[in-house]
Order: C-alpha cells, then structure tokens, then sequence
C-alpha cells in the first residue's frame, strides 16, 4: 500500500523505539515527501522511564522536535503506556499534532486532559486501533450497519494469547501495574475498542479475575467480563452500590433479556427468567455491592456481551474471535488474530469476497495484532491534507480507557498487592 503526503510536507517525530517504535518508523520512512525524526532520548530504549513531571516531558520533548522545516509537524508517541498522555500533550504544546499507540493512556483523567489541551491548542489527536482497518472487521461494521443481521441477540469475545516468562524479563515497565496497567491495556484494548466501534456504548457489570501462570507481574493474566451494550440516553451508570436492594418500579424496571447479578463473574451469576414482556418481575431486585447498575433503565434493544480473555495459552496464541447471535442469523470471525470469517450463517445473504488480511505484528518471541499501521497513516495524511475526518479520535480512546478502569474497578482486591502476595479475604 502506497502513501502520499500529497502537496506539503510532513515531519514526523517519533517518541518511542521499541518493538511498535520501530513498526511506526518503517512505514513512515516509506512516506513519500515526508521526514522522520527519531526522539533522542525517549527512543534509545523502550524500557527507558524518562522524567515523570509534566515540565521534565516538555523540555525532552522539546530537544526532541526539530526545527520547523515544513509547516506539518506529528510527534508518535510509541513509549511505555503511563507515558502517553504526558508525552502527548507535551508534544501539543511545542506545536504538534500527535498520534498516541494504544491505550490513549491509563486512566479517563489524563485522557481528559489530553483531550481539553487538543482543543485549546487546535491540535489533532489520532489514537491507533488499526484492528478496524481489517477486512472481517469491515465486513462486520457493514453487516451491523446495514440492520443485515436484525436484532442482536448476544455477544461473546474470546481473545487467548500467549506471553510468556521472556516477554517480561528485562523491561522496566511492563507487567508492573502503575506503567503497564494491565493486560486489557496492554493486550486486549483493541478488542475492547472494536466492541465500541461495531456496537456503540457498552458497560461492564461484572468482572472475575485470575492469575493462572505468570506470579512474575503484578496484576491479573486472565479475565471474564459481563457488559452490556446500551444507549446512551438510556443507561445512566452512576457509582456502585453498596449492598442495596433495588426496588422494581415502572420507572426502573430492567428490561435487559439476561441480566447476570454476581458481582464476581457470570460463569457464576444468576440469570433471571423474564416474562413475555421481557421484564423482570420480582418486587426486589437483590444487587450486589459491586454491581455497576445503580438506578439504570436497560433498553428493549440492550444485549449481554461477554469477554473472556487471558494470556495464559500454552505456547502460542491460541484465538481472538468475536461470535454474534442475532434474529437474522450468527456470525463469528475468529482465528488467532480476528482475522478469519468461521461462520457466516444470515437469512438470503451471500457472503463476498473479502480482501487478504495483513498478517500480525511480528516482534520475533511473540506476535501481536493485525498489521494495518499503513491504514492509519492513510488517515493522518487524508486529514493533515482536509481529506478526511479522523478514523479513531481521542474521544473514543477515551471511551475504551474509562470502560477499562471501570472493570478493574469491579473487583480491585484481585488486583492488590495483598492478593497477588497471597493473602485472601
């Protein structure tokens, strides 16, 4: 795939030099018309800390850009995720629009900030979720949009993947919980963003999590989430509760088909029978304490999504699919890397002829997400050039961090010290 910088040119910075560093710098030394500047200090070393002030980040950054030589200037912020947002909004206010690797960062609060300094400083943020770019997720974005499939049924993700002992050996910051985050971050985030872009807004219920093999890190390396896709004039999601019993009301009655009640896991959850009207029926609705639902109308058109995920595969990953139960017909797209349509089973449909799927990221010891880095540099250069309109916005890199914090937030004592030393309630 050919990408053009069209008339001016462009000066990219990149901040960042390990393995999706030097996958960014690939693509843009291809550009035609534009140059590529590798950060002095930040890109030697991908486990390299750097300054944790704000200010420290501003003048590294700023030795970092170089002089004006085109009127275009994009930093690529490709560091250890707790320096995204820092480093992006640094990159802002010496003059550069950015583009931030996966997550936007590690938690809403500085994605926030990074979002409000955007529009004071009139600067452009490009978050990178090349999975869309895929065609099954294409294909997929149309049959949704269509109405193709009718009603929604049910939806269930499985992401197996394998990272073992060596991935974490030697790096400063990853499988630490304060710079890495954790596994739906760093690993799955992508997956998380695709719910949101197939499906709109989505909130979680209930989280479980667990750490199979991997005593070397400092959060979990598996999990099961139960969500529900919502709308947002419908679902208003407040603070959880505490121990409290919800009266059913015809002001609140839930109407969602499934509603799983544990705050644990829904491997493990009650499901609730409905009547004909598709509305519970109990006078009590009994809500756990760490229930995310809090005074909340489910809409007729809400359905369950469940996400299992983990990094505990045996050797290799194993899967990363998606499986949707719907009126007109099932769909799931699967293989290692969502990269294959399994089954394509809808009423008075054909399927067509997709385009090849780019193969993974390959970083040697392991492999990652789809290769489509091209497609998001054909969206910078389209927008930088009033083309387009920007593919994945910092708004909705927002939306996957805060749907993040909010499931880690469901069960933080799996993710404590006192839990990972042993220590059980």
């Amino acid at each position: 795939m050919v990408l053009e910088a069209a008339k001016n040119d462009i000066t990219f910075t990149l901040i960042g030099n390990g393995h999706i560093g030097k996958r960014h710098a690939a693509i843009i030394e291809a550009l035609p018309d534009a140059e590529l500047v590798i950060g002095k200090r930040e890109a030697r070393d991908e486990n390299r800390e750097g300054e944790e002030t704000l200010e420290g980040l501003r003048q590294k950054v700023e030795e970092d850009l170089p002089e004006a030589r085109s009127q275009k200037l994009v930093t690529v912020i490709a560091t250890p995720n707790y320096l995204h947002c820092k480093q992006a909004i640094a990159a802002m206010e010496n003059g550069s629009d950015v583009i931030i690797e996966k997550p936007m960062g590690l938690n809403a609060e500085e994605c926030r900030l990074v979002i409000k300094r955007a529009s004071e400083l009139d600067k452009k943020v490009f978050c990178v979720m090349q999975n869309r770019y895929s065609p099954p997720s294409v294909w997929l974005k149309d049959l949704i949009g269509s109405n193709r499939l009718g009603k929604i049924f049910q939806v269930q993700v499985n992401c197996f993947w394998n990272r073992n002992e060596s991935y974490y050996q030697g790096s400063s910051w990853k499988g630490k919980l304060e710079k890495d985050g954790g596994t739906l971050f760093t690993q799955f985030s992508h997956f998380v963003d695709t719910l949101f872009w197939l499906f709109g807004d989505i909130e979680p219920i209930s989280a479980q999590f667990f750490n199979h093999n991997h005593p070397y890190i400092e959060f979990e390396d598996s999990g099961v989430i139960s969500a529900v896709r919502v709308k947002n004039e419908e679902l208003r999601i407040k603070s959880p509760i505490n121990s409290s019993l919800l009266p059913l009301t015809s002001e609140n009655t839930l109407t969602s088909s499934l509603l799983p009640l544990n705050s644990k896991s829904a491997l493990h959850s009650s499901l609730l029978p409905l009547t004909s009207e598709n509305t519970l029926t109990s006078p009590l609705l009994p809500l756990h304490s760490k229930s995310a639902l809090n005074s909340s109308l489910l809409p007729l058109h809400s359905f369950p999504i469940q996400i299992n995920y983990s990094t505990s595969a045996y050797a290799q990953n194993l899967e990363s699919s998606i499986t949707i139960l719907a009126e007109n017909g099932n769909v799931k797209v699967g293989g290692q890397y969502m990269d294959q349509v399994l089954v394509c089973n809808i009423k008075d449909y054909e399927m067509p002829e997709l385009k090849p799927t780019l193969p993974p990221n390959n970083y040697g010891t392991y492999k990652g997400s789809a290769s489509n880095h091209e497609y998001v540099y054909k969206n910078v250069l389209d927008v930088l050039n009033g083309l387009a309109e920007i593919d994945c916005t910092a708004e909705e890199g927002l939306k996957v961090v805060e749907f993040i914090e909010k499931v880690y937030a469901l069960d933080p004592f799996s993710r404590s010290p006192q839990k990972r030393h042993g220590e059980h309630r």
